[in-house]
């Protein structure tokens, strides 16, 4: 597989709060000097860097895939309690950017629970136009349950992904690294694949850009174990895993995610300012506690 038909779709910047390492005015020239073409931006539960990652890949002249790395619940998002594991959601067109912005506002002021925020698959189905899935690694509910060794339930799984997007845009995410499960995973993944005719996508899940930022990604992280593992981001490392199914795509070839100059253009509209921290004055100043002057109300903080 050639650098320039892969794409790393899985990947996190330093959009992603206390989670990535990456940093968009230094990814676009690495990108280009590997002779890559296009990149997702798939930050966990959030769209922060859209604007900014959209505007740096197009002066680069790379090709923007917008998306997002988000928790999903087995059951309602609403509930704080039950099975939940991540998926990857990439917007392939306009539309699609639309439904990832509704999802990651409805995740947050419904399904926000021990300070994340979490989708479910009925969300997800109404919400599903123009929308790519991959089902991410171990962190996947799907991953989870091949650990578990629950073949039955990862199938039942993987079929909830398929019906929950729109047919033919869901893919099973493998990838090549060191981790312990990741070897099972990507048996499961084929032979769930193969059963079910779902394709397989070549990802890297990405947090750094150099093997010396490995320490620093590792102090970023210092809740996880694994936060210091190497980097797995050579495009010819990817080649074994899809030579073995002839199924599988590489990632970012698919031509739905291909785009007209100009196609996918996020804006601003819809997004909410923050709002000042707002305490009610003490009673000598209001003259009643809990109750404020009108001239304090007035104030607008810029």
């Amino acid at each position: 597989m050639s650098a320039s038909r892969f794409a790393h779709l899985h990947l996190h910047s330093q959009y992603s709060l206390i989670d990535g390492c990456i940093r968009l005015k230094e990814l676009m020239p690495r990108l280009k000097a590997a002779g890559m073409e296009a990149v997702a931006l798939t930050d966990y539960g959030n769209l922060f860097g859209a604007v900014d990652f959209y505007k740096k890949a197009k002066s680069a002249g790379i090709k923007a895939i917008i998306g997002c790395e988000i928790a999903i619940c087995e059951g309602s998002h609403r509930s704080p309690d039950g099975p939940r594991g991540n998926v990857v959601l990439l917007a392939r067109n306009q539309a699609g950017y639309h439904s990832l912005r509704e999802l990651v506002s409805m995740a947050w002021l419904n399904g926000l629970h021990r300070g994340v925020p979490h989708i479910d698959f009925e969300l997800l189905a109404q919400y599903r136009e123009g929308l790519v899935g991959l089902s991410t690694m171990e962190e996947s509910l799907i991953g989870q349950a091949l650990i578990q060794d629950r073949p039955d339930h990862a199938r039942q799984l993987a079929r909830r992904f398929g019906e929950a997007l729109e047919p033919g845009w869901f893919y099973l995410e493998v990838a090549h690294s060191d981790l312990p499960h990741q070897a099972r995973i990507n048996a499961g993944y084929r032979a769930i694949g193969t059963e079910l005719n779902i394709p397989l996508a070549a990802a890297n899940n990405c947090h750094y850009l150099d093997r010396k930022d490995a320490r620093a990604h590792e102090v970023l992280r210092a809740r996880r174990p694994h936060a210091g593992r190497p980097p797995r981001g050579a495009p010819a490392a990817h080649r074994p895993l899809l030579a073995e199914d002839p199924r599988g795509d590489a990632a970012g070839a698919r031509p739905g995610l291909r785009r007209r100059p100009g196609e996918l253009c996020p804006h601003r509209r819809g997004l909410r300012a923050r709002q000042p921290h707002r305490r009610n004055p003490p009673a000598h100043v209001s003259g009643a506690r809990g109750r404020r002057p009108q001239h304090l109300l007035a104030r607008r903080v810029p």
